[in-house]
């Protein structure tokens, strides 16, 4: 395949919900970076992968992905982001079957934080799951692949994990705040049970089921599990078929921080899966979903209606569209300083975050630090 100009491709880590993702060095510095592949043959396209540039750089945070740039590259384009060399996730669940509740804690509470950041900005990731949170080698949780992200109030298709999805989501209705409140409830309870919410033997079979709001008995596979009590409630009010019975993000992250102490996570995915745990399929690969509903069944996540300006939305439609433009216009490069600020206008998020979050630091004295060696894919 053609190269990107300025880096080395070296090996293939697989499919994103928006593109294909590469293992990849500059070959100025021989940094290792992480390179997703978009196409970029229609204007449509590369207008999506330009506003999906625009909103990393306005959405700096230190548990989301991190750009650098964007390369023309043929076809396609390259958006050059650093590398999560300890994987997602979904790698961990998979060899291990579980993590502990501390755990949990450590891994989660900041990308609920990174969630509320978004969402103050007007912004719905849309497909929280475990394949799409990441660590770095020090245990250093990311927030990925905001490629699927939209802004609140659009309409549009979009892509979801059923396992994890929202049931007003699943049933066909716009994501909201609430929806990756939800989603992200939905990977703790994975996280500390080895199964899913939502099973079945499909990806329809197991929509199909979030639609209709047909989830396990949360509560009593929290206890089994051996979840403490306090953690058990945060989690089952995020899972919350009603909207309105659900936490903020900025809540989940503090209230999740608070439910027990935090430790670091054990990324030796190779370890042996706990004895009894056996996780159901989670149907990791995100699937394409058919445009929102205004009004659906469930009658509450429907596309809201412009209720006055907004600062910040405002900001990150006009940072999208400019991308856009500018792709059109001048069909070369757009460069995003690596150190560069977030946009003084995105607002900071509506509540407090968890220690881990403010300090940029994993919890209950984790690894963290500093995030010039942060990485992700996204």
């Amino acid at each position: 395949m053609r190269g990107v100009a300025g880096y080395v491709l070296e090996e293939p880590l697989g499919e994103g919900g928006s593109g294909q993702v590469w293992r990849a060095r500059a070959r100025r510095t021989g940094s290792p970076v992480a390179i997703k592949l978009v196409g970029a043959a229609s204007e449509q396209a590369r207008a999506a992968a330009f506003g999906e540039a625009a909103l990393l750089q306005a959405l700096e945070h230190p548990h989301l992905v991190r750009l650098h740039e964007v390369v023309p590259a043929g076809e396609r384009l390259a958006l050059v982001l650093d590398l999560a060399a300890a994987g997602s996730l979904a790698t961990l669940l998979a060899g291990r079957g579980r993590l502990t509740p501390g755990e949990v804690v450590t891994a989660l509470a900041p990308i609920g934080a990174a969630l509320a950041h978004a969402h103050a900005a007007g912004v719905v990731h849309g497909d929280v799951s475990p394949g799409n949170i990441l660590f770095t080698p020090s245990g250093f949780p990311l927030l990925s692949d905001l490629g699927l992200a939209r802004l609140l109030g659009e309409v549009a298709t979009g892509r979801c994990t059923p396992a994890f999805a929202d049931p007003a989501v699943a049933a066909g209705e716009v994501p909201v705040e609430a929806s990756d409140v939800f989603s992200l409830g939905a990977v703790a309870f994975q996280a500390l049970t080895g199964t899913a919410v939502w099973a079945g033997d499909s990806a329809e079979e197991v929509l199909a089921r979030a639609a209709a709001g047909r989830a396990c008995d949360v509560a009593r596979a929290l206890d089994r599990a051996g979840v403490p009590s306090e953690m058990g409630a945060v989690i089952g009010a995020a899972l919350s078929v009603d909207p309105r019975g659900r936490p903020t993000a900025a809540e989940f992250a503090l209230d999740l921080g608070c439910s027990t102490e935090p430790i670091a996570v054990e990324l030796d995915a190779g370890r042996a899966r706990r004895e009894g745990v056996r996780p159901e399929p989670a149907f990791t690969q995100g699937i394409r979903l058919p445009p929102p509903q205004l009004a659906g069944r469930w009658g509450r996540h429907r596309a809201p209606a412009p209720c006055g300006p907004d600062p910040g939305r405002g900001r990150l439609r006009w940072l999208a569209g400019a991308a856009a433009l500018g792709a059109a216009a001048a069909g070369t490069w757009l460069l995003v300083p690596a150190g560069a600020s977030a946009p003084s206008a995105v607002p900071p998020p509506s509540g407090p975050a968890p220690a881990s979050a403010r300090e940029g630091a994993a919890p209950g004295g984790g690894p963290g630090g500093d995030m010039a060696d942060a990485s992700a894919v996204l």
